[in-house]
Parts: C-alpha cells; sequence; structure tokens
C-alpha cells in the first residue's frame, strides 16, 4: 500500500520541481504524474525512475508519518527553544 503511495508522493514532488511558481497543488501532482508516466513506459529507463520512484516516495511517506506519530511520548526541541551558548 505504501509503495502505491510513492506514486502520488513522488509525482507531487517532481510537479514541484517543475513548477517553482505558486502553481496550485493538483497542477503540480497531475504534471509530475504525467512526467513519471511516460518515463515509466520507456524500456530501461523505467527500472531507474521506479526505484528512484520507490525510494523518495517512501522516504517521504514515511517520514510523514513519523511526524505525525501519537505515540512519541517525548517533546522534541526545535532549533529556536535551545538556549544560545552562555545564556541560561
Amino acid at each position: 500500500m505504501l509503495t502505491l503511495a510513492a506514486f502520488v508522493y513522488g509525482a507531487y514532488y517532481l510537479g514541484r520541481i517543475v513548477f517553482r511558481g505558486g502553481q496550485r497543488p493538483v497542477v503540480k501532482a497531475l504534471t509530475g504524474g504525467g512526467i513519471l508516466i511516460v518515463a515509466l513506459n520507456i524500456p530501461w529507463l523505467n527500472i531507474l525512475v521506479w526505484t528512484a520512484l520507490v525510494c523518495v516516495g517512501l522516504g517521504a511517506r514515511l517520514l510523514e508519518f513519523a511526524r505525525l506519530r501519537p505515540w512519541s511520548t517525548t517533546s522534541r526541541i526545535t532549533a529556536s527553544e535551545v538556549p544560545a551558548h552562555g545564556e541560561k
């Protein structure tokens, strides 16, 4: 199931690279999906594209799961919350 979701995340990421401006997310995802579909139909290139797609898309989805995990019992400290050197 996560592998199938990797296509959507990969398509959106590729669309975000193509459209750096303020395009709508649907346009970005559809454009990236079209590029991926064309690239996946080219022999030998499809192996490289699918491997990169699974790594990037699955990695993005797993990072999102980790960010939203409700089972975390410790709070995360961000860089803005860490006191500067010599500051108490």
